[in-house]
């Protein structure tokens, strides 16, 4: 039996293309990234057409929910790992940001499983990163103003100066 909370498991298969276990953008991912995202693949919706042999799934890309209390939960990694897992994920072309969430209480970013991983490495490859999200107020710079710090680095002489001691090593007799 697993220890997943019941909130967050998912009884359903994982199906990975074999295009996409041996494409570049696979090879670039951690052990942790991959995790991340396999759970993707296991949340994401697909309906049956036909029957017998002509059976087949077809997968519905709508906005997948995945927050860091899950991520937390089911894949036991920390926000600082699931975040640099998203950011990954989505620079090798895996998932896009399909709603931004995070700022406000219960308002999660969705994501929706791309196909731009298939052009990793080449030319044609369109990069996109996801931007940190902060409430107005509650970022660094924001909050150095407020305390009356300077939110400038300075571009001078070290704060501390070293000394350097000589000592005389050889000894007279």
């Amino acid at each position: 039996m697993s220890d997943i909370k019941t909130k967050f498991r998912l009884r359903r298969d994982i199906f990975l293309p074999w295009e996409m276990f041996e494409s570049k953008a696979f090879s670039k991912l951690s052990a942790s990234q991959i995790r991340t995202l396999i759970r993707f693949l296991q949340k994401r919706e697909w309906i049956t057409e036909g029957t017998g042999k002509k059976k087949r799934r077809i997968f519905i890309n709508n906005g997948v929910p995945f927050t860091y209390s899950e991520a937390h939960e089911v894949l036991g990694i920390g926000d600082t790992q699931f975040s640099t897992n998203i950011r990954k994920l989505m620079e090798v072309g895996f998932i896009d940001l399909e709603h931004q969430g995070g700022v406000y209480l219960r308002d999660f970013s969705r994501f929706t499983l791309s196909d731009r991983w298939r052009k990793y490495g080449t030319p044609e490859f369109e990069a996109i990163t996801k931007e940190k999200v902060s409430k107005k107020g509650f970022d660094i710079r924001s909050n150095m103003k407020a305390s009356g710090k300077n939110t400038q680095k300075k571009q001078g002489p070290s704060l501390h100066k070293s000394e350097v001691i000589e000592t005389n090593t050889s000894s007279q007799k």
